[in-house]
Order: C-alpha cells, then sequence, then structure tokens
C-alpha cells in the first residue's frame, strides 16, 4: 500500500461550511501519517492508521478532562512483516473491523475484527472473517452496519478502468449475516456508487446513509453519500461542505450526531497540509446533522443480556425492517418526529417505548433499560398506547401500532391463552366503568381477531374501577389506571 500523506479532521456539525481548523498536538506526529480514522459511539475513543514506528499499525487515544490523550498501539507485538489498517468501529463500542495480513489471511489483504474487554482495558487476538468475505484477492477498508448484520468493504477495480492519477482502485461490495449465523457473497452495490474509482466506505449511525469517496479528475478523492429507501440506494451526491482540492475520506459520525472525524491529503500536485491532526471550530455534514442518538440495553429478569430484536415506527408512518442485535442496541432516529419502538425476543413479552424528539432541535442521546419477562402463567403486558375515544369502547385511529406488535406477538405465541383485562380510572359510577371496560376488552379482542390472531386464545374481561394500580387522585394517576393489559392464563 502506497504510503499517503493525511489528517484527521474532528469537527462539530452545525455550521453549514467549513470553519477554522487547530492543530490537535496531543495526537500530530508531524513525521508520520494519522490515516483511516474511526471515532467511536459515544466520541470517548478514537482509533486510526499509522506508521509513526515504522510499520502500519492501529492506534488509539481516549477523550480525557484535557482532551485526547497519548495514542498507543493496540495490537502490540506484531511482526516487522505484518500489515494492519483501516480500523472501524461497531455500534456497540467494542467491536472493531479493520483488514491487514495477519495470520489466517488467504493470500492478500484480508477483513479482521476484535473486541474490546473493559474490566482489562485491551483488544483481543485478532479474528479472521470466514469465507466467502476473505479471499485470495484484496478485501480492505471495512465498515459495520449499527445491526451489526451488514458489512461494507472494498476489493480491487480492475487496473484499466482507473482514473488518471488515482493511486488505488477499488469496488464497494457488501455481505450481509443470515439466519444461521454465516455471511453472504459479497455482492457489489450498485453501478451509481461504483462508478469510476471508488473506496472507503462508511456506514452512518442511521444505518442507511453511505459515505464513501470517489476519485474527482484534476483532484484527489471527494466525499459522496448514498442512502438507501424502499427504492434502494439513492444517487450519490457530493457533500460539498467538506469537499476541497484536497483527498477526503473516511467518514466517522459519533451516533448522537455531535462529533465526526474524517481523513484529509494532499492533492495531485502534492500541495497541502503536511501529516497532522486538526480539529474544526464548526462544520456541517448535512447527511449526519439533525439526529438522536438512542441505546437500548435489553436483559432478562436475572440480569443476563439478550438477544432482541427491534422494530421502530415512526408516528404515522410504516414500521422500518426489524434489526437483531445482542444484549444493546445503538443507532439513531431522525429529529422532529415521533417513533415507537416495539423490543422482542423469542419466548419473552415486548416492551414499546414512546420516543417523541419532535421538538428536538440540537445532538443529543436518549439511553433506555428494558427488562422482558420470559413468558409464563399469570405474566401481565401493559399495552401502552391503546387508547380510546372519550367514555367509548371505539379504538383510536393511534393504536394502530401497538395492535400490529400484540397481534405478531400472539400469533407467535399461539400455545397461550391471554385474557384481554380492560381497566378504567374512578371517574362515573362504578356500574358505567365496568361497563365501559367489558366493552373495551371486548374491542381489543375484535381488533386482534381481524388482524389474524385465533378467537379461541382470547378472552375479554373488564374490571371497571376495581383494579387500580396507583392513587386516583391526579390526572397521571388516572391516566395510569386507565389502561388495557394482556395476562396470560395458559401457556
Amino acid at each position: 500500500m502506497k504510503t499517503p500523506v493525511f489528517l484527521l479532521i474532528i469537527l462539530a456539525l452545525s455550521i453549514p461550511a467549513l470553519a477554522q481548523v487547530t492543530p490537535l498536538a496531543s495526537i500530530d506526529d508531524p513525521d508520520h501519517s494519522e490515516y483511516s480514522p474511526s471515532i467511536s459511539p459515544d466520541g470517548r475513543t478514537l482509533v486510526f492508521q499509522s506508521e509513526k514506528n515504522g510499520f502500519w499499525r492501529i492506534y488509539a487515544s481516549h477523550m480525557t478532562d484535557l482532551g485526547w490523550g497519548d495514542a498507543y498501539e493496540i495490537f502490540p507485538g506484531l511482526p516487522d512483516s505484518v500489515f494492519v489498517g483501516g480500523p472501524s468501529f461497531g455500534a456497540d463500542g467494542k467491536t472493531l473491523v479493520f483488514f491487514g495480513d495477519m495470520e489466517g489471511s488467504f493470500g492478500s489483504l484480508d477483513i479482521f475484527y476484535a473486541t474490546y474487554d473493559s474490566p482489562s482495558k485491551s483488544w483481543s487476538t485478532p479474528a479472521h472473517f470466514p469465507e466467502p468475505i476473505n479471499s485470495a484477492d484484496y478485501e480492505g477498508f471495512p465498515a459495520i452496519s449499527p445491526s451489526g448484520n451488514t458489512l461494507y468493504f472494498v476489493v480491487d477495480q480492475d487496473q484499466e478502468e482507473m482514473a488518471p492519477g488515482a493511486e488505488e482502485c477499488y469496488r464497494i461490495v457488501m455481505s450481509e449475516k443470515m439466519v444461521d449465523g454465516n455471511w453472504s457473497k459479497p455482492v457489489p452495490l450498485p453501478d451509481k456508487i461504483n462508478e469510476g474509482c471508488v473506496g472507503y466506505p462508511r456506514i452512518m449511525p442511521d444505518g442507511e446513509t453511505l459515505i464513501f469517496s470517489r476519485f474527482e479528475a484534476e483532484k484527489k478523492e471527494d466525499l459522496f453519500a448514498s442512502v438507501y429507501t424502499e427504492n434502494g440506494w439513492s444517487d450519490p451526491r457530493a457533500i460539498e461542505a467538506v469537499n476541497t482540492e484536497l483527498a477526503e475520506k473516511m467518514v466517522s459520525v459519533t451516533y448522537d450526531g455531535s462529533q465526526a472525524v474524517y481523513s484529509r491529503g494532499k492533492d495531485l500536485n502534492g500541495v497541502g497540509p503536511e501529516d497532522m491532526i486538526v480539529q474544526l471550530a464548526g462544520n456541517s455534514l448535512g447527511e449526519v446533522a439533525g439526529w438522536v442518538g438512542v441505546r437500548i440495553d435489553v436483559r432478562d429478569e436475572s440480569g443476563k443480556e439478550l438477544g432482541s430484536t427491534i422494530a421502530i415506527r415512526e408516528q404515522g408512518g410504516a414500521t422500518l425492517k426489524p434489526e437483531a442485535f445482542e444484549g444493546s442496541y445503538t443507532g439513531r432516529l431522525r429529529a422532529g418526529k415521533e417513533y415507537l419502538l416495539t423490543i422482542t425476543a423469542p419466548g419473552y413479552d415486548f416492551k414499546t417505548i414512546p420516543v417523541d424528539i419532535s421538538h428536538v432541535t440540537a445532538p443529543e442521546t436518549r439511553s433506555y433499560e428494558v427488562t422482558l419477562q420470559s413468558i409464563k402463567k399469570e405474566l401481565t403486558i401493559r399495552l401502552d398506547d391503546l387508547n380510546f375515544d372519550y367514555n367509548s369502547a371505539s379504538i383510536s385511529d393511534t393504536a394502530g401500532a401497538i395492535l400490529e406488535i400484540a397481534a405478531i406477538f400472539l400469533k407467535e405465541n399461539t400455545n397461550v391463552k391471554v385474557e384481554i383485562s380492560a381497566h378504567t380510572d374512578n371517574v362515573g359510577s362504578p356500574g358505567f366503568n365496568l361497563d365501559l371496560s367489558n366493552r373495551r376488552a371486548a374491542s381489543v379482542v375484535e381488533a386482534l381477531v381481524a388482524k389474524g390472531v385465533s378467537p379461541e386464545t382470547l378472552i375479554a374481561k373488564g374490571y371497571g374501577e376495581t383494579k387500580p394500580v396507583t392513587e386516583n387522585e391526579t390526572e397521571e394517576g388516572r391516566a395510569r389506571n386507565r389502561r388495557v393489559e394482556f395476562r396470560i392464563l395458559e401457556k
């Protein structure tokens, strides 16, 4: 690999144009390159590639009260002949994917991964991705999706297709983890992305925005973004706010969108700053602004981490593709909207998390701790957001999402028999409230049957105001008492 001259750039995502830069002396080594940066989701750790000891290695620096700390080699003791580089964090901040020619490589450069152990403050021994991700050919510069189920990386492009002046020319490919845990055969991204010489893919924390570099004539690499939608990948768009006559590569963003890093190098004429790391006073990557970071930790009753699935539904919109994860989920939601997040796991109940970020105007992160209960007799599941019209058994139009979730749960657990329990507050007479709750329970059963749930598994029962979960003296208390629940009768 040719030795590039690059700088890392750390930026805040608030100003819609490039700002003044300030060297980060604690990381900068003026005699060597700092290249291929990745910032951890929480913004506390920066990893990058450098040849400061005479060989390409991966280094890390941690944020302290005084700024970035001294950089150190994360895989010490590698043989001098070994190359390792191109690090990129996973969404959990503890998984790192990278490439090199360490032991286990099939021939050329291959893709590896390692995990961080917090108690020992060290990285595991690099592990080699299996076939078909790796082959005897070149695989490099990997990036893994927030769900951990899609891997993007580059393979060599035909040399005759290289643009004049280009030092390296790649194609971007992707591989997906299948249900059995194996990885699919890598396939190239569409021609609209792989046009000309491209490289250095980075998938953003939303799991939908891919930022990569494309070689531009009479310049070096510029940054482009493509967004995956229901219609496939969008036409790539140059990120004009950061592209200059220099080479821009390898964007990495914290999951709340408040920080990002990328590499910048000299132009085709060798003009540009020498190796250094600089911090920008402000910048905008429009593709990563306006997001709220979300972290969800899921455990069972004993505190054990659970392999779970999250489904995200935008208010008034369709449910996004569910994503499986182990223990912790890290992702982003676009600000200015309301969402309903549903967490499920086989053999357990489900939890819904309403997230209102309709008025958020600055980057932030929201964290949630979820405990799922194993399905057993007498387990009660509250159906939040299942509302009714005032003094009526007519289900509100806003209840569509929770009814859909409840129906899916019941159709996946056909061995359970469930009581649909409806409760009211104490406003009105006890008789009226009992009748209203019975009618509301019957309405929910009817709605679930219409969604394909077997009527033999459902019993409707109203309790009126007889089983409050809190006092009825305040509006907040009365709102908590007005509820519909599942109660598992048989399993």
